[in-house]
This record gives C-alpha cells, sequence and structure tokens, in this order.
C-alpha cells in the first residue's frame, strides 16, 4: 500500500511540475490482495498469483470485474473459485443472453435502424426498459459515491435475474 500511495504520489508531483496539472483527477486503490486463507500475497510465501495466468484462465474483464465490485479500499482474499463463479454467472448469463438475441434477430431479419416506439412495444419489453433505466439511475448514485460494491451487484442482478431469468424465458 505505501508503495503505491508513494508512486501515485510522485506521477502528482513530476507531472505538476513538468505541465502546471495534475497526472490525474481522480484515483482509485484496492487494497491488499490476500490468499483464500487471508495471508498478504508474496512471492517470497510463494503464494502470489501471476496476473497474465489470471487474464489467460479467465479473461482480463473477469479479473477486472472481479477486482472493482466489491468494496473499495477493503483487502481482497483472492481465491480462483470466485473468478470462476463471476465468469460463469455473470459473463456467461451476459453471452448466452446475447446469443440467443442475435440467433433470432438473424432469423426474424432484424435491421437495427428500424426502431419500433416504446408504446408500441410488449408489455415485457416496456417493463425491461423501466427496469433498465432504474438501473441506470441506482448505478450512477452508487457509482457517485464510490460504491462500485453495489453498483456492480445490481449490473449483475439485472443481467442474470431481470434480463436472462425474467424476460428472456418468457
Amino acid at each position: 500500500v505505501d508503495q503505491t500511495r508513494g508512486w501515485f504520489y510522485t506521477l502528482l508531483a513530476v507531472s505538476t511540475l513538468l505541465t502546471g496539472k495534475p497526472a490525474y483527477r481522480t484515483c482509485v486503490s484496492l487494497d491488499l490482495v490476500l490468499d483464500a486463507e487471508g495471508k498478504k500475497m508474496s512471492k517470497s510465501k510463494g503464494n502470489a498469483v501471476d496476473p497474465f495466468d489470471l487474464i489467460g484462465t479467465y479473461g482480463a474483464d473477469v479479473v477486472r470485474w472481479h477486482l472493482l465490485v466489491r468494496p473499495l479500499g477493503t483487502p481482497l482474499r483472492y481465491d480462483p473459485k470466485d473468478l470462476l463463479e463471476v465468469r460463469n454467472r455473470f459473463f456467461g448469463t451476459l453471452l448466452n443472453v446475447y446469443a440467443f438475441f442475435a440467433t433470432y434477430a438473424n432469423v426474424d431479419g432484424y435491421q437495427e435502424d428500424d426502431p419500433v416506439p416504446l408504446a408500441d412495444r410488449p408489455v415485457f419489453d416496456r417493463w425491461l426498459v423501466s427496469r433498465l433505466h432504474r438501473l441506470f439511475d441506482e448505478v450512477s448514485k452508487d457509482l457517485e459515491s464510490w460504491d462500485t460494491a453495489h453498483a456492480g451487484g445490481r449490473i449483475a442482478d439485472f443481467v442474470v435475474e431481470d434480463l436472462s431469468n425474467w424476460y428472456v424465458r418468457r
């Protein structure tokens, strides 16, 4: 944590000296990453994880989501099962919904440039649009207060529960 704080302070100081402007306006710093037993990860203890292996196995988006969708400033216990759950539950569901849409959009000859007015759409479509607008408002409020855990949870719940389990199944 001290090395990270020092690095960002150095970026700020050097940028201000050279350009008269800060290098960044906002900085989000995560806390320590711990192993599954709650011990600090380090190379010397042999419990460090290679981030490139994680990205190769689970994908960069899954790793980013797992790191940022939690309370900021709190230690993270790393467990590969958590990344697997994020990949399968959230990203897998999102991919399946998209594949479902793409399949039937192609069959029906859907054209993006031919929108149907909201008032003319079926009640399920209007319900989903309403839920989506509520999600925008709630996530925006969460992010304005730096509550990434609630914002991410809301997005995941929308994708899994509202979009996939409720809307697509009907």
